[in-house]
């Protein structure tokens, strides 16, 4: 069995009942990886032995997704751990080409013309991923115009700025346009890949409810 390399205070997103929590990497022996306790909006989560938990480890260069098992827990002072197996598979992703999933999605986008930026107008996601989205809209815009983008709703809020680097025309006769985030800080497009990670989960469990 192959192990990925986990370095300790390495960052890992934990979904629990369609909610992510964060921890970090503590430890990794032979026998397990410990992580700190999981947090969410300020809220611990109480992991017991035998739980089975889907894990998302951030890395430079890459994203692994995996599922493991609690096999314990230790407490030394204020220090909490929580064990668990080492994956025995898991899916790598290269954050130079981001994950792109399939999505609807309302949102509103200003366009930039000679320094300012337009009122907001009404446009449609078709797909996202951290490096960029497909917008809907009936606005004929042009190659290389930069748009600023606000993605919000219950889970998301996200501003960003794209440059439109392809353009298609629908069949409805609305224009698709290929947007390439060129401006948004690393912090937006972490909750960026993370949306979407939430998403592709969401669709693999009704992908599963529905065979």
């Amino acid at each position: 069995m192959m192990r990925i390399d986990m370095d300790v205070n390495g960052k890992l997103d934990l979904y629990w009942n369609d909610e992510i929590f964060k921890t970090d990497v503590q430890d990794v022996t032979e026998e397990y990886i410990a992580i700190g306790i999981p947090m969410h909006n300020g809220s611990y989560l109480a992991l017991a032995k035998g739980d089975l938990i889907e894990l998302v480890y951030y890395d430079d260069l890459s994203l692994y997704g995996f599922t493991s098992e609690v096999i314990g827990r230790s407490r030394e002072g204020m220090v909490h751990q929580i064990f668990i197996k080492h994956p025995e598979s898991w899916r790598k992703i290269q954050r130079r080409n981001f994950v792109r999933v399939g999505i609807i999605q309302y949102i509103n986008y200003e366009v930039l013309k000679d320094g300012d930026y337009s009122e907001k107008k009404n446009g449609i996601i078709i797909d996202l991923s951290g490096g960029g989205l497909r917008l809907k809209t009936a606005e004929k815009l042009g190659q290389g115009d930069i748009i600023r983008v606000f993605i919000k709703n219950e889970e998301v809020n996200i501003v960003g700025n794209g440059k439109i680097v392809r353009i298609e025309k629908d069949t409805d006769g609305r224009f698709l346009y290929g947007v390439s985030f060129e401006e948004i800080d690393g912090l937006s497009r972490e909750r960026v890949i993370q949306y979407v990670f939430n998403i592709m989960r969401k669709q693999r469990k009704l992908a599963l409810k529905e065979e």
